[in-house]
């Protein structure tokens, strides 16, 4: 069994046993523990991604029953994947209040600690890869909007499936994703995007100043406003 499958197919921490310690970012600047809420309970909501119409629901679910948690002096904590830019900007959409950790970067290294990292789901590499592929004989837009269109669909067989509708050297694109040819380009572009402030999609700068507030169109037209008159 590959370290991938191993990860993927391990149980959850079993009743009873202690629940390994952990520091993560919370906020920019500010860092929680797991220690600093002993001799209370505490209730850790691991999710996969911030903004994903489930995980809305389930964490707008949990902020609906929280004075119920708060009975029990019990502290709810939410933990996925995004940064803390992408869970200040969620929190503040959809209302929340409890806290949401950042397990961003090494990427899911808590949720792997306690067994519940779905390593076999992370698609979105592979699907950066195909887009790659794609792009290195001219097709890059068809795949991207292939791609953005089955975004349900994204295993390596949706992938080659994708190239060949689009009539794609099969031989070069088989041949460039099992050598992951355009992987070292992918995680340069990502750790820049990290280095400029971008910790998702979408990132909207306006005048250079990234905009933290949500994305419907009232709020980024008041945003533009405000810039075009500072």
């Amino acid at each position: 069994m590959t370290e991938t499958n191993a990860i993927h197919h391990a149980t959850l921490l079993p009743p009873g046993k202690g629940a390994p310690d952990f520091e993560l970012s919370v906020t920019p600047d500010q860092k929680v523990m797991l220690s600093e809420f002993r001799g209370q309970p505490v209730i850790l909501a691991f999710y996969p991604e911030d903004w994903s119409p489930v995980c809305s629901d389930q964490l707008a679910l949990y902020q609906a029953v929280l004075p119920e948690f708060r009975k029990f002096n019990a502290e709810l904590v939410g933990i996925s994947v995004d940064s803390v830019w992408s869970h200040l900007a969620f929190a503040k959409d959809r209302n929340l209040h409890f806290p949401l950790l950042s397990d961003f970067e090494p990427k899911g290294e808590l949720a792997r600690t306690y067994q519940v990292y779905r390593a076999n789901e992370g698609t979105t590499e592979r699907a950066a890869e195909a887009a790659e592929a794609a792009a290195a004989q001219g097709r890059f837009w068809e795949m991207h909007d292939t791609l953005y269109e089955h975004q349900q669909r994204l295993r390596d067989e949706d992938l080659r499936a994708y190239a060949e509708q689009l009539e794609l050297d099969l031989d070069r694109f088989d041949k460039e994703m099992a050598e992951h040819v355009h992987a070292e380009r992918i995680h340069e572009d990502f750790m820049s995007g990290v280095r400029s402030g971008v910790n998702g999609t979408p990132t909207f700068y306006i005048n250079d100043v990234r905009h933290d507030d949500s994305y419907d169109a009232d709020t980024l037209l008041e945003a533009l406003d405000r810039a075009e008159s500072s």
